[in-house]
């Protein structure tokens, strides 16, 4: 019996989805060699992964409460607090009270977490002038755009237990 058209859609649309993620797992896999390759040199070395996140967004918004850090990087509060009670001890991170409330932490990067991100980021205009030279502004926009998409739909996905079909 020949398989129904329906089934063989769905192979095609499951194969074209594993190739998908097959070539963002490259990519992801390229782009974390780079970052690994800039944390592991000069002011950075020894950073993690997840502490250049840190101190990153410390960076574009100085003063922020461990809150706002938690909800930026999709995390749990105690998470990230315990990550910066660890970079603070290291010297990575300065807290200091609310000046206006003293219940509220903000938190800052220290002088050497500030070199850090500059560094950082001039390896990563490196890295990015590169993919430059092998994609045009518009390709790397248009990537940038689909993966959004991907995003705001798994976001939105969720299986039904009885039907096992997606969205609600």
């Amino acid at each position: 019996m020949e398989p129904l058209p329906q089934h063989d859609a769905d192979r095609e649309a499951a194969e074209r989805l594993h190739g998908l993620f097959q070539a963002f797992r490259g990519a992801f896999f390229g782009l974390r060699v780079c970052l690994e390759n800039t944390l592991q040199t000069g002011y950075t070395r020894g950073l993690t992964y997840d502490d250049a996140q840190l101190l990153l967004h410390l960076s574009l918004h100085p003063g922020c409460t461990l809150q706002v850090l938690a909800d930026a990087q999709k995390r749990t509060e105690p998470s990230v607090s315990r990550k910066v009670a660890q970079l603070v001890k290291t010297g990575w991170i300065v807290r200091t009270p609310d000046e206006r409330d003293g219940r509220f932490v903000r938190l800052y990067n220290s002088e050497k977490a500030e070199r850090a991100v500059t560094e950082m980021a001039g390896k990563a205009a490196l890295v990015f002038r590169e993919l430059q030279t092998q994609a045009s502004d518009l390709e790397i926009r248009e990537v940038g755009r689909i993966l959004q998409a991907i995003e705001n739909l798994a976001r939105n996905v969720k299986l039904r237990p009885r039907d096992g079909s997606l969205f609600d």
